[in-house]
């Protein structure tokens, strides 16, 4: 199984649409007798992505800033949970045409709508595919496909369902990292060292800031 991707840029997010193929180039991610019509290997691969959420967060959004984003009903992903067309979604498996006669397999795919434009792309592809094998060696089980607001679900029943926040907050998200000692192996020690200090130097510099003095704090770097 070989993974297709592509990015697509909204404003400061970055969408990366994942599917898969075989070696003879046959789509190989959907599968319409299963939940979410996920095939049985893009199910494991997702919750592979899934496992490891809060410490890919991390990467994939990378500054201060992206937390203002990643809220509750701003069109942007919150939650640790795969939803069929949810524009809010975290791992978000993409609609297809419903004509009569036309084949969805080789346009379905699922996107990953945690990443920002600050992100190292290379890094965050990269992070997402090591994510996605983790949970194709290991065999893991497709998580549930929820449907509806979990906000409007109470703690207990986010929990049975496997539900969780994505990390609120830069820091947040470097804790996660560094908690997550399979995303950490993917990388050198010495690369793991200098993120961290860069980040939490960035933290440092832009402290009290918010909204629009933090946004213009990094507009004025970037």
């Amino acid at each position: 199984m070989r993974p297709k991707t592509d990015t697509a840029g909204v404003g400061n997010s970055v969408h990366i649409h994942l599917s898969f193929t075989d070696l003879d180039d046959n789509p190989v991610t959907f599968d319409a007798s299963r939940p979410g019509r996920l095939s049985e290997r893009a199910g494991a691969f997702a919750a592979g992505i899934r496992r490891h959420l809060p410490a890919l967060t991390a990467i994939a959004a990378p500054t201060v800033m992206s937390y203002m984003r990643l809220k509750p009903h701003h069109w942007a992903a919150a939650w640790t949970t795969p939803v069929e067309k949810d524009r809010e979604a975290t791992l978000r498996i993409c609609p297809t045409s419903e004509h009569a006669g036309y084949d969805p397999s080789r346009a379905f795919n699922m996107e990953f709508r945690a990443a920002d434009a600050n992100a190292g792309p290379h890094l965050a592809l990269a992070a997402l595919i090591r994510a996605g094998l983790e949970g194709l060696r290991a065999n893991l089980p497709q998580p549930l496909i929820v449907k509806g607001d979990p906000e409007e679900l109470t703690e207990t029943q986010r929990k049975a369902k496997g539900i969780h926040r994505l990390p609120g907050s830069l820091g947040e998200a470097l804790k996660a990292l560094d908690g997550d000692e399979v995303v950490k192996s993917w990388f050198s020690p010495t690369f793991i060292e200098n993120y961290f200090a860069m980040k939490r130097k960035e933290i440092e510099i832009v402290a009290g800031l918010e909204g629009q003095p933090l946004c213009d704090r990094y507009a004025a770097v970037y």
